[in-house]
């Protein structure tokens, strides 16, 4: 008996659209290779769901409110959708959560942005990730970091001769059916003779690409075998954020994902699918006419969707661009206070973990005591015990002297 593995992840986007042609396809792969090669197969599905869906293809920070198309977010029931997901896909294992576990794991990892901008985006693809190593490990049977939920299913045995990676948003073409050559090439790579030049076997991807002198590759949907899948996912997002090569803050997460891929020292491939009609899936986008049945159909849909969503990305990278571009005023104007202090003509007061740069004239002494008075109109007092400012109450002798000095 061979298997399949069918890894599912991500957010629940247009699963309603999908899920059907999930079992043509791989039905229709097994009854052919029963009936051609007279060999028996079987395919098991995994599933990690989360509950919510937010605007697709929407990588910048959740805080970045122009990236936002509000229709596309929708929050379902944990229950209902666990309860849908099984009926319509019938899988081996499943876990459905809400995205408040990733306020968990975004300090587990030590996340170095605020969790909101993960939860609400796909920022660093970090939800993407985290989804899909869930769903990896309810394939391998390891444990699961911070788990918000039950798993329903049981443990089966990792011994899977292909694995496909792949998301809700996918459409399947069981007529355009590609897995019969994907497994070939893959196990091509199991012989005696391969194993000398790809020792862990091969993954292949949909594209792979060179940007600026950087590898990239599509990770949503992919084909590996198990061992090349296992080693991919394996503590995955933890040496993504931890990598010294590519900074996943700063850079694409298809340039992440490839570089975490070299770093395994993995043997990986693009399969030939360059042409629109020489795919056998195809991502769905949010409100794709329901008349649409063809690869170029739902291709010419992607490029309308993204071609509008360029326009929200557009408005994110101008905020952000005056955002900086204010940063580095503020930058400025405090490295000129501070040699304004240098100089003697200002005083910094740290007060409240704050820096107020006040004039040297508005420092006053009273008896043995120094009072300053805020552009915030606060008048403190240096506390020699506690080595800090303090405010001066309206009752106080200080205030009432200071307040005295100055209108004299």
């Amino acid at each position: 008996m061979k298997r399949i593995a069918i890894c599912i992840s991500g957010e629940p986007r247009m699963y309603d659209h999908t899920y059907q042609h999930v079992h043509e396809y791989f039905s229709k792969f097994v009854e052919e290779r029963t009936v051609k090669d007279h060999e028996e197969w079987s395919y098991d599905i995994f599933i990690h769901a989360w509950t919510s869906t937010s605007t697709a293809r929407n990588y910048q920070r959740g805080s970045l409110l122009p990236g936002h198309a509000t229709k596309q977010k929708y929050t379902y029931d944990v229950d209902e959708l666990r309860n849908d997901l099984i009926q319509k896909y019938r899988p081996k294992r499943i876990l459905v959560e809400t995205k408040d576990v990733l306020h968990d794991l975004a300090n587990y990892y030590q996340i170095k942005c605020s969790s909101e901008d993960i939860v609400t985006s796909n920022f660093l693809a970090m939800s993407q990730h985290i989804s899909g190593e869930r769903a990896a490990y309810l394939k391998t049977g390891k444990d699961i970091i911070l788990p918000s939920n039950d798993i329903i299913g049981d443990d089966t045995l990792n011994d899977y001769d292909i694995v496909v990676k792949t998301r809700f948003d996918v459409r399947f073409f069981s007529d355009m059916l590609k897995l019969h050559d994907i497994f070939h090439e893959i196990s091509r790579f199991e012989s005696d003779e391969a194993l000398e030049r790809t020792p862990t076997g091969m993954t292949y991807f949909p594209s792979v690409t060179i940007r600026k002198g950087r590898v990239a590759c599509e990770f949503g949907h992919f084909w590996s075998n198990n061992k090349q899948f296992d080693m991919i996912y394996d503590s995955m997002f933890r040496k993504l954020h931890d990598n010294k090569e590519v900074d996943i803050y700063e850079s694409c997460h298809h340039w992440a994902f490839a570089s975490h891929c070299l770093a395994l020292e993995l043997s990986m491939r693009q399969w030939n699918m360059e042409l629109t009609e020489e795919r056998d899936f195809i991502w769905v986008m949010p409100n794709v006419p329901p008349t649409c049945r063809t690869v170029e159909e739902y291709n010419n849909h992607y490029i309308n969707y993204k071609n509008e969503h360029s326009k929200r990305m557009s408005k994110c990278d101008k905020l952000i661009a005056k955002q900086e571009q204010a940063h580095r005023e503020q930058e400025q104007a405090h490295r000129e206070k501070i040699s304004l202090v240098k100089r003697g003509v200002l005083k910094d007061v740290w007060y409240k973990d704050t820096a107020h740069f006040v004039q040297r004239k508005s420092l006053k002494k009273i008896g043995d005591t120094d009072v300053i008075k805020l552009d915030t109109n606060d008048i403190l007092k240096w506390n020699n015990s506690s080595g800090k400012w303090i405010q001066c109450s309206k009752n106080s002798y200080e205030y009432k002297k200071y307040q005295e000095m100055v209108e004299a």
